[in-house]
């Protein structure tokens, strides 16, 4: 092999190494922590899910869906107080402020889980595929829990 055949070689291999490190750091710039699903009585038809995403970036990331093959349909809502009484907006899309936290917790943000494919119960596991805005996907895995669970 030339001597300028080897230092093509070279250079190649460290540009396929740099891309692999941007792609793993740009996996990274999402991250889902503490999932859980709420459980729920046997044949009900929708559960709620709560969650915290950190984003580590300089850049606002939208959210702008979520998916499970637990469930037929997965929307993101957010809890609004609206004349003194609780209601529910969907919402196509969520904000995730640059190096911020958003959190989906009870009487705020959460997922509305419809049409469980399964009975869900304690200490089973539910699958998410949450999608951002640019092609980034991250996927999670959450347990099934009871509302007063502290873990």
């Amino acid at each position: 092999m030339k001597l300028n055949d080897r230092i093509t070689v070279l250079f190649a291999g460290l540009y396929f190494s740099f891309a692999c490190n941007a792609i793993a750091a740009g996996e990274s710039a999402f991250q889902i922590e503490n999932p859980w699903v709420r459980e729920a009585p046997p044949m009900a038809s929708m559960l709620a899910g709560y969650l915290m995403i950190k984003n580590t970036t300089d850049s606002v990331a939208m959210l702008i869906g979520v998916s499970s093959p637990e469930f037929r349909k997965v929307e993101m809502h957010r809890t609004e107080l609206v004349n003194g009484l609780a209601r529910m907006a969907r919402k196509e899309s969520i904000e995730v402020p640059a190096n911020g936290v958003l959190e989906f917790e009870p009487g705020s943000y959460h997922l509305m889980l419809m049409m469980p494919t399964t009975p869900l119960s304690t200490g089973d596991t539910v699958s998410f595929r949450f999608d951002f805005e640019g092609g980034r996907s991250l996927d999670v895995t959450a347990p099934v829990k009871r509302a007063e669970s502290s873990n």
